[in-house]
């Protein structure tokens, strides 16, 4: 298969996928639906470019080539792990191809709720197909599916093509300009916005937005180069989690946007210099009664001895929040954790969890709300994986950060007992040691509550500091770096640990790949709460020497 065609049998496809988006939704009254989820792509070609110079230095100059020599390498029998999609996309990083992806240039997708209230619809235009590689697509399309009526915009009437026998997703073209839609509904859309705002600055997500007030534009709170993708997510405008038929999670997450008061997320994500970026600006519109009168001097943030006293040694993820421990703030704590829980039918009558809260540490010789709650300062929770499963979780740490080490004491001599029995093991408590192999660690370190099950006992057991460059303040404390004060909440994600390969895929890796994946430094995470808003950042690190230590596990074909 030639450049070209791979490259427009890839879009197709990928455009395909995106018919997948087709849940039912309402809408709010006074946000414009078709805001509810824009993406926009700036300039592919040069992010093309970066993902070709990750491989500077390997021992192949680009994912092309090393994808044909790994398929050299291996028996024409032996099963494959990357399906005909991916190598088809793999196949299009190499250096002759960078310049096809400048067709993509302002290509934008938009997700927006029917007209008459029902499923979601979606519609991708593609506003500078000059040089009609999109364009031959869909008349092959048209030729080898039945052709659907033309539509009719401004007087004009546009072919329509099937690019599935199932009769979607449908596409159109004017000129220069591709759409590719779920339903006539949408490609008609398509087709009446383009001519607004397709031209203009690039950081800024299409015209025929109408957000509920003025905003900025995203991008000028967020970091983004000279390319990448921009979005935006109007949460006004997406499904009611309760009516939509959404499935639960992605339900939830609606939910917990809009028990926020969240109004609208802006964000930037961009390849650059070996680092993959990602920063969101999230604006929120507090009820008048959550409002502050005056800000807050000392905001909650994370403290950075947390991070010191907490092992990264076979981590698959992290998280650590800081936490306001005044009662207003738990008061909108259990209201949102409610709301995000009854999102699901059989937990619609559940009793409030702050109710479930107070039984069990009633139960256990605890007032919550006066023994624990005024006190704790901070949560972190690290999940520690099998280090020969990747994926597999083989235990967990939680850590109740508190003001008081007294507190800390108290609470694990009066409630160990019960915590054994909520999380179905014996207890080891603070001169017990890590305990037996069943064993679930519950005890006080200065100020901390350490609960462990697992492969994380150890480190709860443990007096001692992590060993040098194995904590996660080595991991973590990057913002500074970054110009910016304490988070409010910090993370790290092991991509390598956490994907859980099929059987079928871990014999077809050379031997060392996925333990070199593993062993790679994660995605960090920090977050600020800022004044009618949050701020959030993702920096991955180091991809090109990842990319080098990979592909050195890789067999040479033989000659």
């Amino acid at each position: 298969m030639g450049g070209r065609q791979a490259f427009v049998r890839l879009a197709m496809i990928a455009v395909a996928a995106a018919g997948l988006l087709g849940r039912r939704a309402i809408a709010e009254d006074g946000v414009d639906p078709w805001g509810a989820i824009v993406v926009r792509v700036v300039r592919p070609d040069r992010q093309a470019a970066e993902v070709i110079r990750l491989f500077e230095g390997a021992r192949w100059a680009d994912p092309a080539a090393a994808l044909a020599a790994w398929k050299q390498a291996r028996p024409a029998a032996a099963d494959r792990p990357i399906n005909k999609p991916a190598e088809a996309m793999i196949a299009m990083f190499n250096r002759d191809m960078v310049p096809e992806w400048r067709a993509f240039d302002g290509a934008e997708l938009r997700v927006a709720v029917g007209a008459d209230g029902g499923a979601l619809q979606w519609f991708a235009r593609v506003p500078h197909d000059d040089d009609g590689i999109l364009g031959a697509g869909i008349t092959a399309m048209r030729l080898t599916n039945p052709e659907d009526p033309p539509i009719a915009i401004g007087g004009r009437e546009h072919p329509v093509a099937r690019l599935g026998r199932s009769g979607v997703p449908l596409a159109g073209q004017d000129g220069s300009l591709v759409v590719v839609a779920g339903s006539r509904e949408a490609l008609c859309r398509g087709f009446e916005i383009a001519p607004r705002g397709d031209r203009q600055v690039r950081s800024e997500i299409g015209g025929g937005l109408a957000p509920p007030e003025p905003a900025p534009e995203p991008g000028s709170q967020t970091v983004l180069g000279d390319s990448g993708v921009v979005f935006r997510v109007l949460p006004g405008a997406l499904p009611d989690p309760r009516a939509s038929g959404l499935p639960l999670a992605p339900a939830r997450v609606v939910e917990a946007l809009r028990a926020l008061g969240c109004r609208r997320i802006d964000g930037t994500a961009c390849l650059k210099d070996g680092t993959l970026a990602l920063d969101v600006v999230s604006a929120i519109d507090a009820a008048p009664e959550r409002r502050p009168a005056a800000p807050d001097p000392d905001p909650p943030a994370v403290d950075a001895k947390w991070l010191d006293s907490l092992p990264s040694a076979g981590v698959m993820a992290f998280v650590s929040m800081a936490v306001d421990p005044r009662a207003p703030a738990w008061d909108r704590a259990f209201v949102l954790a409610d709301r995000v829980e009854r999102v699901d039918p059989a937990r619609a009558r559940v009793s409030p969890l702050r109710v479930r809260l107070n039984l069990i540490a009633a139960a256990a010789g605890l007032k919550l709300e006066a023994d624990l709650l005024p006190h704790l300062r901070g949560v972190s929770l690290a999940l520690v994986g099998e280090s020969d499963r990747p994926g597999r979780v083989g235990g967990a740490l939680v850590v109740l950060h508190l003001d008081d080490p007294e507190v800390a004491r108290r609470v694990v001599r009066d409630a160990s007992a019960r915590i054994a029995a909520v999380l179905g093991g014996p207890v080891a408590a603070a001169a017990g040691g890590a305990g037996g192999p069943g064993a679930v660690v519950v005890r006080a370190h200065e100020k901390d509550i350490r609960l462990a099950w697992g492969g994380a006992r150890a480190a709860a057991a443990s007096d001692d500091l992590p060993p040098a460059g194995q904590s996660m303040a080595d991991i973590c404390r990057g913002w500074a770096a970054e110009g910016r004060p304490r988070p409010a909440r910090v993370g790290a994600f092991w991509p390598g640990r956490l994907w859980q390969p099929p059987a079928r895929a871990t014999a077809a890796w050379p031997d060392g790949s996925l333990a070199t994946l593993a062993e790679d430094p994660p995605a960090v995470w920090w977050g600020w709460d800022e004044p009618g808003g949050m701020h959030d950042q993702v920096r991955w690190r180091g991809l090109d020497r990842r990319v080098r230590r990979l592909l050195a596990t890789f067999p040479t074909p033989a000659r």
